[in-house]
């Protein structure tokens, strides 16, 4: 089968991947805005049954010792905040996606999700870093959409010549998207972003997991926060949560510093808070 063949599929596929939930997408679009209120998320998760029943779960099992059980609703949105419920309903889409071992890219089980948390944490962690006026958990959100590409391409990848993988990984340059543009005809980040044009995904998501390896390339408006995204990104692979054969194979766009600056002790800060508060939220979804 030819690259030009496959591609055209791989894009078929992208554009039939599952829904997500009208709440779920509905959840997206508020907490994109800049002047969005709690009391809207809370208003959202109230009328879906199975966000609330998940969320009051979720609050129960992170409740400090002798606190009274999280009953009410408002309350468990106020206690875990918006990142919180955000991955609360993208939890279920994602095991969707990444529930089961993706061979295409030699990833086990849940190792793609894992990457895509840490790196959700790692951009919330550096917009919370630098002076932008980047909501930290809008860049939480970003970081963990950027690659579900990767959930739509990894079974191509699989059918693809076993020697003709091994020669593609053998010559290209640092960035494992050349090679899959030549086996493939498409790149995870193009497939990514027909996802999240699929779903209606908010412009800055969209950019985000379109532009993640090539933030320069985003439009200006964007690249504030694409940059936070391709860091975390990076942060994350260093921290050794990464996606199978693709690990570390990409570039750092230096043009990060047009934005921010991060000092050594910076990146070590974020490296240990990433690695904490990502242990502390991968263990309620284990």
């Amino acid at each position: 089968m030819t690259s030009k063949i496959m591609s055209e599929e791989i894009i078929d596929a992208a554009k039939n991947v599952p829904e997500l939930s009208p709440n779920t997408t509905r959840l997206l679009q508020l907490t994109s805005q800049e002047d969005f209120e709690m009391q809207d998320v809370i208003d959202l998760v109230k009328y879906d049954s199975a966000l609330t029943s998940q969320v009051l779960k979720v609050a129960n099992s992170v409740a400090l010792s002798g606190i009274k059980q999280i009953s009410s609703i408002d309350r468990a949105v106020l206690y875990l905040g918006q990142r919180m419920v955000t991955t609360i309903a993208l939890t279920q889409v994602a095991h969707q996606f990444f529930g089961r071992e993706r061979e295409g890219y030699k990833a086990d089980t849940g190792e793609l999700w894992a990457h895509d948390l840490r790196t959700a944490v790692a951009s919330r962690e550096v917009a919370k870093s630098v002076d932008l006026k980047i909501n930290a958990d809008m860049a939480f959100t970003a970081g963990l959409l950027h690659d579900f590409g990767k959930a739509v391409i990894s079974d191509y990848l699989l059918s693809v010549d076993p020697e003709l993988l091994d020669q593609v990984q053998g010559h290209f340059k640092g960035d494992f998207r050349e090679g899959e543009r030549e086996l493939l005809g498409v790149d995870h980040a193009q497939v990514g972003h027909m996802v999240a044009q699929s779903w209606s995904l908010p412009g800055s998501l969209e950019m985000s997991i379109m532009h993640h390896h090539a933030p320069g390339e985003a439009p200006r408006a964007f690249q504030p926060l694409v940059y936070i995204v391709h860091v975390g990104d990076i942060l994350a692979m260093l921290a050794g949560s990464c996606t199978g054969i693709d690990a570390l194979h990409y570039y750092l766009d230096r043009g990060y510093e047009r934005y921010f600056i991060l000092t050594f002790d910076e990146v070590a800060s974020i490296m240990l808070n990433m690695n904490e508060e990502f242990d502390k939220i991968n263990s309620l979804f284990a």
